[in-house]
């Protein structure tokens, strides 16, 4: 992922497939920046987000889709236990 990307939709996009091809390789509560990434990403699309209904459904869908996976793997957001 680019940081000087600043379209929401790229790097939510690009979000979605780096955990579809890592998807056998997390580990408990690794999925847990991935809902930080995702609430700051969120949070910069309200502030500086263009009001483009289109954009704004294309990157709902995406959101959804990573929280899809991301309850599909109860693992990923649970809480690590340290022993």
């Amino acid at each position: 992922m680019g940081y000087l990307i600043t379209e929401v939709g790229t790097l939510m996009q690009e979000l979605k497939l780096y955990l579809w091809n890592m998807r056998d390789r997390f580990h408990i509560a690794e999925g847990e920046p991935v809902v930080d990434l995702l609430e700051g990403l969120l949070d910069y699309q309200r502030k500086h987000g263009k009001s483009d209904e289109n954009q704004f459904k294309n990157n709902s869908q995406i959101f959804l889709d990573i929280v899809s996976f991301l309850l599909d793997s109860p693992r990923l957001i649970q809480k690590a236990v340290r022993k």
